[in-house]
């Protein structure tokens, strides 16, 4: 467990930390965005659009905005992504972009829009529609 998933909080300070084998080498977090080899992913958001597929390497990343999300009765929270549906993500890796989130995270399904595939990861629970994400992939 990190310090900013046991201090929500602390994402004003210190970004949440990567799993740096799933992500394309030189990938620096910070509080709000990624940088790659010194390269804003936001700024590549901003002057291409989503979906974004940044990288042309084994490891790359996409980034798409929440296109829906249900409030399950039972607290389950499913989100569906504007990402390309033929890629193998590495889901555990989602994460916000944009924004600071002082909420908690907790477990969220997300998927492609199609629902070819998606899995359960800890987003902060006041992820919403619009928001983008930056989930990270392995080419084959």
């Amino acid at each position: 467990m990190t310090l900013t998933a046991v201090l929500p909080s602390f994402r004003q300070s210190l970004p949440d930390p990567l799993q740096h084998d799933a992500w394309p080498p030189d990938t620096i977090a910070t509080l709000d965005d990624l940088l790659v080899g010194g390269v804003s992913i936001l700024a590549d958001v901003q002057r291409i659009g989503v979906p974004l597929v940044h990288g042309d390497g084994v490891r790359a990343i996409a980034v798409g905005r929440v296109l829906s999300r249900i409030d399950g009765l039972d607290d389950r929270v499913d989100l569906t992504v504007g990402v390309p549906d033929d890629l193998a993500y590495v889901w555990s890796e989602a994460r916000v972009m944009g924004r600071i989130s002082p909420s908690p995270a907790g477990g969220v399904r997300v998927s492609t829009p199609s629902r070819c595939q998606g899995a359960i990861t800890v987003l902060p629970h006041d992820t919403a529609v619009g928001d983008l994400l930056a989930i990270p992939f392995v080419r084959a």
